[in-house]
């Protein structure tokens, strides 16, 4: 029985039930795109980028999240993440910058299973690999999906954490201080 080449992930974002539909096991740059709309989403954006019947295409149908737009066309030098992110506004701030430069890098470098043979030590670091390793052991979709978005809101709650944490020790050791300067006194 053939495989269907696309899948629809149904989340509400915003209230209003959405469709993400992408192919049939989609890399973490598609699963990241989704789950920053999910996150980030505005009743604004999804205005604009889900079609009426409330589908957004994530990496397929040369949407505006397809890196690959047309058959055989040029690829974007964006990943499906990336071009989400800039979509929302939001691809610059802090608590996904990194996350998303690791989307990006892990889509952009991919290549084939035939240059690339399964090396287990390169799968534990690398968590693009591990997505792939479930799709190939047969892992639901939505088992993968729900990994992978763990992950993303475990390094984003800690992105945030490290910023609430940074922002009261910096403001704990900035506290005002004299400085003498010749002739008189300042406080900084």
């Amino acid at each position: 029985m053939k495989m269907p080449d696309r899948v629809d992930l149904v989340r509400t974002v915003c209230g209003r039930e959405i469709k993400f539909r992408t192919h049939q096991r989609p890399d973490l740059d598609e699963i990241y795109g989704m789950h920053l709309i999910e996150e980030y989403g505005t009743t604004e954006f999804l205005s604009r980028y889900a079609s009426r019947d409330g589908v957004i295409f994530l990496g397929i149908e040369g949407g505006d999240f397809d890196e690959h737009p047309g058959d055989g066309g040029d690829r974007k030098a964006d990943c499906c993440a990336t071009l989400v992110a800039q979509a929302l506004g939001i691809a610059d701030e802090f608590v996904v910058l990194n996350q998303l430069a690791a989307v990006a890098d892990s889509d952009c470098r991919a290549i084939s299973d035939e240059e690339n043979p399964v090396r287990p030590e390169v799968a534990f670091r690398d968590f693009s690999a591990y997505i792939k390793n479930l799709h190939d052991v047969g892992e639901p979709l939505e088992f993968v999906v729900r990994a992978a978005q763990t992950f993303f809101r475990t390094n984003e709650a800690l992105k945030r954490r490290w910023i609430t944490e940074t922002k009261a020790e910096f403001e704990k050791c900035a506290t005002s201080f004299s400085v003498v300067v010749p002739g008189q006194r300042r406080e900084l």
